[in-house]
């Protein structure tokens, strides 16, 4: 329903290039939420409309509003402990338990060196 309200919004040269199919509904989603008009229609002939995709249209509309690239989803994981210790696993890529299970072997073996090896935290 938003979106559609966005769209309804937009100048009405760019809700006839929707109509005419020439726009995408989701790439001028996109673009609508570019402040002025003037905006919008710059980013659709930068982005050479017949060939913008969502991505490319997110992409631009960031960059015109100077805002940083959505964070990815990756996998993050805390385990605390009844003695207070927090355990956390992140990844940059969604992942098993498996997966955290290994990480957290690794991570187990190179605190048994660094005990053998007689270092100390403080």
């Amino acid at each position: 329903m938003a979106r559609s309200l966005a769209l309804l919004k937009l100048p009405d040269d760019i809700q006839a290039r929707i109509e005419s199919s020439e726009i995408s509904p989701t790439v001028a989603y996109e673009v609508s939420k570019l402040e002025s008009e003037d905006q919008q229609r710059a980013a659709l002939v930068q982005g050479e409309s017949r060939s913008l995709t969502v991505a490319r249209a997110s992409n631009q509309v960031r960059q015109r509003r100077g805002t940083s690239p959505p964070k990815t989803r990756g996998l993050k994981q805390v385990f605390v402990t009844e003695e207070g210790f927090r355990v956390t696993v992140t990844a940059s890529k969604k992942g098993t338990y498996d997966e955290i299970e290994q990480a957290l072997r690794v991570a187990l073996e190179e605190v048994q060196t660094r005990i053998r090896s007689g270092l100390q935290l403080f």
